[in-house]
């Protein structure tokens, strides 16, 4: 059951993908994302795609535009352009479309933007991080948090693995969260995520199983009884809580997290979080208690349904853009803003080219080190030494 759930998500995603949601009778909304491949795993693109099926179901035509078109006019033929990522500069998003962008990560490069007011509004996923958006711009500013795709994240009475689950990347920097579970030396985690350079020999009673497809995701939540979550820093600071919060606790999963701050106004206010150090202290309190921890999930659970999928979200939202379409769109037409658009895909450019040569340099040196490392390389050294007139 929890695969044909799946299966029916992930058609109706591609469905956006494809273009074929684009007419609504309330409008059109287009969203800018950093990408359009469901197997990127971009955070930005699941959220849009989140809220813009729920908008389909309530009448708005909805479709994405991909950071691979950004150097192009466009959207054309739409109403609202939702921008997720503050790295998209809107100098080519026509002029008649209004333009609002959602702050749900790094507030504050985003508020260091030096053309915040370009936007006709700005949404933020905590009270925080809007406080400190709207002391940085005249626009106006409102509070949408994450929510859940309920269609898919739902606990479907699977058998729940005791060992906690961790879902997290690990890129090279470990943010703490890798620390806590080497030090928490007498439990057992499983962990789906990518596993980066940098990162030492894991002990054996953390089994990894590689990156998860997020269309697994509600299976594995479904599976275990806690979810580690791991917010970075710089969306601690403001409580922007991630979406594996909503997503793990719609699947009947207790999620213990590293920040307090954003839980309360989400009427979430009764998830664990631990301290710097002390996980391992959270997770045998939950383990000691059996009956408090079920109760908690239950409440916990009906809080993120009952409030926080994107079936709610999608009406506030609709009210937002109603009220946006009504009003006239604040211009953009400024050619510093365009240059400074321009030189930005220049630079994505740029960077894409340098990480094209950095993958095919890797590839060849792992090849020159394998070659080095053979039996032949080995058998034929005296060889090459001699020709080199330097016999050893």
């Amino acid at each position: 059951m929890a695969g044909d759930r799946a299966q029916h998500v992930r058609r109706t995603y591609e469905a956006v993908i494809r273009g074929e949601r684009r007419d609504g009778e309330l409008g059109r909304v287009a969203f800018c994302t950093s990408t359009d491949d469901l197997a990127a795993g971009r955070g930005d693109l699941y959220v849009a795609l989140g809220l813009a099926t729920a908008l389909a179901e309530r009448g708005w035509g909805v479709e994405l535009w991909p950071m691979t078109r950004w150097d192009e006019q466009g959207p054309d033929g739409v109403d609202v352009a939702v921008v997720m990522i503050e790295s998209h500069i809107p100098a080519f998003i026509p002029a008649e479309v209004r333009v609002v962008a959602w702050v749900r990560n790094w507030t504050d490069r985003w508020a260091e933007l030096p053309y915040l007011d370009r936007f006709d509004a700005i949404w933020c996923s905590s009270s925080d991080s809007a406080s400190r958006i709207a002391a940085a711009t005249t626009r106006p500013v409102e509070v949408v948090p994450l929510a859940v795709d309920h269609h898919l994240f739902r606990s479907f009475g699977a058998t729940r693995d005791p060992r906690p689950l961790v879902t997290a990347n690990f890129w090279g920097a470990d943010r703490g969260l890798f620390s806590e579970i080497v030090a928490a030396e007498e439990i057992e985690f499983v962990w789906y995520g990518v596993r980066g350079v940098g990162l030492p020999e894991l002990p054996e009673r953390i089994e990894h199983r590689g990156r998860a497809d997020f269309f697994d995701l509600a299976d594995a939540y479904s599976r275990h009884r806690v979810v580690i979550d791991d917010v970075i820093e710089p969306a601690a600071a403001y409580g922007n809580q991630n979406s594996r919060l909503f997503e793990a606790l719609a699947c009947g999963a207790l999620v213990v997290t590293n920040t307090r701050r954003g839980l309360d106004e989400l009427g979430l206010g009764e998830v664990p979080v631990y301290e710097p150090g002390r996980l391992i202290e959270s997770l045998n309190a939950i383990a000691g208690d059996a009956d408090a921890s079920a109760g908690l999930v239950d409440r916990l659970g009906t809080v993120v349904l009952e409030r926080h999928t994107w079936r709610h979200r999608s009406a506030q939202a609709g009210v937002l853009l109603e009220q946006l379409i009504a009003a006239p769109p604040v211009p953009r037409d400024d050619p510093f803003l365009r240059f400074a658009a321009q030189q930005e895909v220049r630079y994505r450019s740029a960077m894409n080219e340098v990480e094209r040569l950095q993958r095919e340099a890797d590839a060849l040196r792992s090849d020159v080190n394998a070659l080095r490392e053979s039996t032949s390389w080995r058998l034929t050294a005296p060889l090459r030494l001699l020709r080199r007139g330097r016999p050893g």
